[in-house]
């Protein structure tokens, strides 16, 4: 796959900001990696360390030249504080199919960063990757993962049992889709995001 392009503008709101991660990031990544809600519903290793932040730094490098991956650091505009994360990359790209993952800082949960994020990432995507389908998979008993992805439009399909393995723990998958014909009733940056901004959402 050619190498993945970095957005140009930037992606962003008048929150948010997405960033590629880098070295200037690795304490604050560290920070937030070591809370235990990253690896209890995450691929994040437990017991994080900086060794893992500059691995992660590097994978996201490799995945981009690559054509495979591309993960963004969420960073409010306001204080430049990363409040999050997240990405898109090919889950199967024989079939044309994009996965989304994201990941919320513990002192930044319940302002609705995350969902910002993706729906900013969600429609990038399709204006610019070739997926026909997106995809957003966590454990059932992810409720705030699942909210975020119910939030930006997509559809529960289906519970894969025992399909996921995080924190040495097996979990029922949930997967959630959108189709590239459907991102037209799925809600928009703008509207959704000021309708966001009028209540106040659950912790994400």
């Amino acid at each position: 796959m050619p190498p993945l392009t970095l957005p140009d503008p930037p992606l962003r709101t008048d929150r948010i900001e997405l960033r590629p991660p880098t070295e200037a990031d690795v304490d604050r990544i560290v920070e937030i990696c070591r809370d235990p809600e990253i690896p209890r519903w995450t691929r994040v290793p437990a017991n994080y360390s900086a060794d893992h932040a500059r691995e992660f730094i590097a994978i996201a490098e490799r995945g981009r030249a690559s054509g495979w991956d591309l993960p963004f650091l969420i960073h409010r505009r306001s204080d430049d504080a990363i409040v999050g994360a997240c990405g898109v990359h090919a889950a199967d790209a024989r079939d044309l199919v994009g996965e989304i993952g994201y990941w919320a800082a513990p002192d930044a949960r319940g302002q609705g960063y995350v969902t910002e994020a993706v729906v900013l990432l969600r429609d990038w995507a399709w204006d610019v990757l070739p997926y026909s389908r997106l995809e957003i998979n966590t454990a059932v008993d992810n409720h705030a993962s699942r909210r975020v992805a119910t939030k930006v439009g997509f559809t529960e399909e289906a519970v894969l049992r025992s399909a996921l393995l995080l924190g040495g723990q097996r979990h029922d998958k949930i997967v959630h889709a959108q189709l590239r014909d459907e991102r037209r009733a799925a809600p928009p940056a703008g509207p959704f995001l000021e309708g966001l901004a009028r209540r106040s959402a659950p912790p994400t």
